[in-house]
């Protein structure tokens, strides 16, 4: 029976290493989920930058542009 018992140790700490990385593992594997969400925003902001960008030089002349480039420049930061 006291041979069983250091067995027993062992087992119950592979049991808790397997346990940790399988909570390892999950959040590894919902990385990539975050990271997709991220990626479509960002191509969705820089659509509607490039859209608005696009709207107001066909609106208002180059020169509107040419003065207000600092202004569109932080709005596309901002996201």
């Amino acid at each position: 029976m006291l041979r069983w018992n250091p067995l027993r140790q062992f087992s119950s700490r592979v049991n808790s290493q397997l346990s940790k990385l399988a909570q390892v593992n999950q959040k590894i594997t919902q990385r990539p989920k975050i990271l997709k969400l991220w990626l479509l925003c960002s191509f969705l902001w820089l659509i509607l930058i490039c859209g608005l960008t696009a709207f107001l030089y066909w609106y208002y002349d180059k020169n509107w542009l040419q003065n207000h480039k600092f202004h569109l420049i932080i709005l596309a930061l901002a996201g």
